[in-house]
């Protein structure tokens, strides 16, 4: 799925899914990475959110954080209220995968990051992958 900074809605893909406010002008892109994930990222900023509906369970969730051409300062991620990273600095051209388990129970995994004005330098964030982990689709109970 694709996410061009618009907030919650349904999407063309059936999914709803989106910010609080409106991102669309913080999408950015550089091209440098062979993997075309890593190509493009939003600014996150502190009063925005990120959110997927899904139904309520436990998720394996990677997000993956950083810029393929500029070093990042301060990168600060949680997922349902679990920390993925909290000012983590990354080099030029680095980016990182960062992998939680995480709980939702209100119908929506939810992604909330920091802008840290002291520095200017927004969490930039390049994808989200999760899978659902545990209840009736892996066979517990």
């Amino acid at each position: 799925m694709i996410d061009a900074g618009e907030t919650f809605r349904p999407q063309p893909d059936g999914c709803f899914y989106g910010w609080t406010v409106d991102m669309r002008d913080r999408i950015g892109g550089r091209g440098d990475a062979h993997d075309p994930l890593r190509n493009t990222f939003i600014h996150c900023k502190a009063d925005a959110a990120w959110e997927l509906e899904v139904a309520d369970g436990r998720y394996e969730v990677t997000v993956c954080v950083g810029e393929t051409f500029y070093g990042q300062e301060r990168a600060t991620i949680f997922v349902e209220g679990v920390e993925f990273c909290r000012d983590l600095r990354l080099n030029r051209k680095e980016t990182r995968d960062l992998t939680q388990i995480v709980e939702v129970a209100d119908g929506r995994l939810t992604l909330t990051s920091h802008e840290d004005s002291r520095i200017n330098k927004a969490t930039r964030l390049n994808h989200l992958r999760l899978r659902r982990v545990g209840g009736r689709e892996s066979g517990d109970p």
